[in-house]
């Protein structure tokens, strides 16, 4: 039952970060499932963001944030760890 509550709790999360995404002005896609690196990719008509998403008490490990900072991309693509803890508010 604990999984499923994280799930639910990472899923809350990610709804949050794609609402702060589109209010400013990007387009946004979840990868739900992908089980790629990234849970969101947000567009606008200059920049792609990949952005990576953890809720609670979870955190980005450091192997995580090298695998992320290993990825090609284009000058115009960021690659973007957010994090919600409980209670506290948003910072990226």
């Amino acid at each position: 039952m604990a999984s499923l509550h994280r799930y639910r709790k990472g899923v809350r999360r990610e709804h949050q970060a794609r609402q702060l995404l589109r209010a400013a002005g990007y387009t946004v896609a979840r990868t739900a499932q992908s089980r790629g690196p990234f849970d969101l990719v947000a567009l606008n008509n200059q920049h792609v963001r990949l952005v990576a998403v953890k809720a609670g008490t979870a955190r980005h490990t450091p192997q995580e944030r090298a695998a992320l900072a290993g990825i090609a991309a284009p000058p115009c693509v960021t690659k973007e760890l957010w994090t919600f803890p409980d209670r506290v508010p948003f910072r990226r």
